[in-house]
C-alpha cells in the first residue's frame, strides 16, 4: 500500500527520477534538493533500490536503466501522465509530510485519527489494522490465528513483543 504510493509522490509531486537523471547523487544531496529529511529520504531511496529503479554506487544513488525509461520526463516512453495526480491519493500526500517533517502521518491518509503510534494505542484501531495485515496477506482469520508473525509481515521479527502478538493471537496448542 505504501510503497506505491511512495513511487506516485516522487514521480507525481517531487519529479524525482528526472532530476535524478542529471547524475549520481547521495541522500543528503537529494534531501538538500527537495528539502527534505534525511530518514525518510534513506527510507524512500531504500524503497526504489529494492524495487530496481535505483542502484547504490558507494555512498551515491543512480537511476537504473529501468527508471530511466520509464520515470524520466524527457523519455519517450515516459509514464508519468499515467500516475495520479497528489490530491487523489491522501497516502502520497501524507508520505511527501512524512519526507518534508519526518513526522509520523495518520494510519492511510486519514485526518480524523492520530498518527499511526499513537492510533495504535487504541483497540478500535489496533483491530482494524490487524484485519488491513491479514486482508493484504491474502489469509483468513482463521489462518492467520495459526501464522506466525513471519508469514504476515514478509519478514521475521523475533523481538519479545511480536512473538508475545503472534502468541496472543494463537489458538491453544498451536506452534508459533
Amino acid at each position: 500500500m505504501y510503497a506505491l504510493d511512495m513511487l506516485i509522490a516522487a514521480v507525481a509531486e517531487l519529479d524525482f527520477f528526472t532530476w535524478m537523471n542529471s547524475g549520481p547523487r547521495t541522500a543528503d544531496e537529494i534531501a538538500r534538493h527537495f528539502a527534505l529529511h534525511h530518514r525518510p529520504v534513506d527510507v524512500m531511496t531504500t524503497l526504489f533500490v529494492a524495487q530496481g529503479l535505483l542502484a547504490r554506487d558507494g555512498a551515491a544513488l543512480v537511476l537504473t536503466d529501468t527508471a530511466r525509461e520509464h520515470l524520466v520526463a524527457s523519455s519517450p516512453w515516459f509514464l508519468g501522465p499515467y500516475y495520479p495526480k497528489l490530491a487523489d491519493r491522501p497516502i502520497a500526500r501524507d508520505l511527501i509530510g512524512v519526507l518534508r517533517t519526518d513526522r509520523p502521518a495518520h494510519f492511510a491518509g486519514r485526518d480524523d485519527q492520530a498518527d499511526w503510534h499513537r492510533a495504535m494505542e487504541t483497540d478500535t484501531f489496533a483491530e482494524e489494522f490487524t484485519a488491513a495485515m491479514i486482508a493484504g496477506a491474502g489469509c483468513s482469520d482463521r489462518r492467520w490465528r495459526r501464522t506466525s508473525i513471519c508469514g504476515i509481515t514478509g519478514g521475521c521479527s523475533t523481538s519479545p513483543a511480536a512473538r508475545g502478538f503472534t502468541r496472543a493471537r494463537s489458538p491453544p496448542g498451536s506452534r508459533t
